[in-house]
């Protein structure tokens, strides 16, 4: 299977797309995927694809432009944070960015430092 193989795992922020590795088999009360909707504009601005089965999460979380001082607009981490995957548990902010790949870390970092920046 190619790395942007429908099936596999994957995180897409509006038109980067970056490979997570291959779907995992459903697990249960695991979602298919998350989508981020802003709740300041209501825009589908990324998601997350993490098995082939399963539902969707709609996860309202605030786009790049309109995050606050309190919550980094654009940034996938928390929900991966929170429930993490299930062949690897995440338990801490270091253990998820060492499963990330570096561009991934890199958008975490450029949505981080957009809201010091404008808040």
């Amino acid at each position: 299977m190619s790395p942007n193989a429908p099936g596999n795992r994957r995180l897409v922020f509006r038109d980067t797309e970056w490979d997570l590795g291959t779907p995992l088999l459903h697990a249960n009360g695991f979602p298919r995927g998350y989508r981020y909707v802003c709740t300041g504009c209501g825009e589908l601005w990324g998601r997350v694809e993490l098995s082939t089965r399963g539902d969707y999460q709609i996860l309202t979380l605030p786009c790049e432009r309109h995050g606050t001082w309190a919550i980094t607009g654009g940034s996938f981490l928390k929900p991966l944070l929170w429930w993490g995957f299930p062949e690897r548990p995440v338990r801490s902010l270091e253990s998820l960015l060492i499963l990330l790949p570096a561009e991934i870390r890199a958008h975490e970092l450029l949505m981080r430092a957009n809201q010091l920046l404008t808040t």
